[in-house]
């Protein structure tokens, strides 16, 4: 007698593959759109926070459902823009704000001061 293995595939079964699948596409209009989605979950925006596209990093940083753990990643970017974006972005810790309010660059420190002061 022989079974058979059954798989279940449900809508979140597909949508996790789906992101999966547009984590790793060469194609960055896939990841761009993938960073800018609210429901990414967060382990695909901390993968895409590491992109060696500056603008899907950008994207990820103006994403309102990052958590503060990867926008803490992308207060130390190389680019200032994406520091500049991550102060701006509601969901960064007042730790890492008052990090970014030291920065060498004038636009990230008053980004991250600006922040600050509505907190």
């Amino acid at each position: 007698m022989t079974t058979t293995a059954t798989t279940t595939i449900t809508a979140d079964t597909i949508e996790l593959f789906a992101l999966t699948v547009a984590l790793w596409s060469a194609c960055r209009a896939t990841r761009r759109a993938t960073a800018s989605s609210v429901r990414t979950p967060d382990f695909v925006l901390t993968e895409l926070a590491k992109d060696d596209h500056a603008s899907i990093r950008a994207t990820v940083a103006c994403n309102t459902s990052a958590t503060p753990a990867t926008l803490q990643l992308l207060a130390s970017d190389s680019m200032w823009a994406i520091r500049m974006h991550t102060a701006m972005n509601p969901s960064t810790s007042t730790s890492t704000l008052a990090v970014l309010a030291t920065d060498p660059i004038a636009e990230v420190r008053t980004a991250a001061e600006e922040a600050l002061s509505v907190r």
